[in-house]
């Protein structure tokens, strides 16, 4: 049998072992490079939702500033309703004492 009649058998050559070490390195940084475009993109859109969150973080801190002091005037508003609902209480029964006192003449 000649060599151009040889049949062509499909049996592939033997692999080096530095070969499939090469193969597989070139498996693991495609894979670490897929996953560092895909944490790229966690990282932009985890900007893209900061920079929509830091006005109202800034606007939510200042009203926690100023809730004390909104606190404050509340209470002091309060104190000086009570004041006046006793000052108008006390006028209301010096009232009532005179309508009686008329009354029992």
């Amino acid at each position: 049998m000649s060599v151009a009649n040889a049949p062509i058998t499909s049996t592939p050559p033997a692999l080096n072992p530095i070969t499939v070490e090469l193969q597989n390195l070139r498996n693991d940084i495609m894979a670490l490079a897929q996953a560092l475009v895909a944490l790229q993109k966690r990282v932009a859109d985890a900007e893209v939702n900061t920079t929509e969150v830091r006005p109202q973080l800034v606007a939510l801190k200042v009203h926690s500033e100023s809730l004390p002091q909104a606190l404050r005037e509340l209470r002091r508003g309060d104190a000086a309703l009570q004041k006046k609902l006793d000052s108008l209480d006390s006028r209301l029964r010096a009232f009532e004492e005179k309508l009686a006192a008329a009354a029992r003449t």
